[in-house]
């Protein structure tokens, strides 16, 4: 427990949001490995496309370690664990949408390209903007320990203050799941475009043709975001 208290002594000047069960700030060097873990396992379990495209964890793991890196670099994503055993919970994973160019995607493999391909359908929203204007939420993942017990909304919210703290005008994602349509939805985002996934082409092919639902673009304004935090408790009772 000595230790345990050590490590959040060490981590809490930077402590963006506290819960009852969380301690949530910037995601840093050490928590590296354990993300990177937790995002590819949720990815490849998880992530409708990309099982139907076959993609391993393995697979995912170019992208996602970049990401993860990024994050730690930018300081603009985010890490939860848990008060009592320092234990990974998740983290949210988020970067300046003008950096999106600085991900290297000839790193993976073939498999990935009608994912991006409709993800980048969406570029028409991200246009003429300015660096340090838009917040790219590219994904939240919670540790399989600790599903079914609501932590993704603090995770979320925490993220969307550390965006405001910097000054972005707009937090923007590609939600491509009803889950993360719903919580966005929740977290205030509305939906500016949307694409279905069975009427999606590429390369004359329809390769996401038996999955119901589609990919939701959505947005939503940052800068009330301390505010909300305020009458917003109810997120925050974990």
């Amino acid at each position: 427990m000595e230790e345990i208290k050590k490590l959040q002594e060490n981590r809490e000047n930077q402590i963006i949001l506290e819960t009852k069960n969380l301690l949530i700030d910037t995601l840093k060097e050490e928590d590296i490995e354990e993300a990177v873990e937790c995002v590819s396992t949720s990815f490849a379990e998880r992530e409708l496309m990309s099982i139907v495209l076959g993609i391993s964890k393995k697979e995912w793991d170019p992208l996602t370690i970049q990401i993860v890196e990024l994050g730690v670099k930018c300081g603009l994503s985010v890490v939860a664990r848990e008060k009592q055993t320092n234990k990974f919970v998740g983290c949210f994973l988020s970067q300046d949408v003008f950096d999106d160019s600085k991900i290297e995607f000839s790193k993976l493999c073939s498999k990935w390209e009608p994912l991006w391909a409709i993800l980048d359908e969406f570029n028409k929203h991200k246009e003429n903007i300015k660096k340090g204007e838009y917040l790219h939420l590219w994904t939240i993942s919670v540790n399989e320990e600790f599903k079914g017990k609501k932590f993704a909304n603090s995770i979320s919210y925490a993220n969307l203050i550390l965006g405001a703290q910097n000054k972005f005008k707009y937090g923007i994602s590609e939600a491509t799941a009803p889950g993360s349509q719903a919580a966005f939805r929740k977290l205030g985002f509305e939906e500016k475009d949307y694409i279905k996934y069975s009427s999606y082409k590429y390369k004359e092919k329809y390769p996401f043709e038996f999955l119901e639902g589609g990919v939701s673009f959505v947005m939503k304004p940052l800068q009330n975001i301390l505010k909300e935090t305020k009458t917003k408790k109810t997120l925050f009772l974990n």
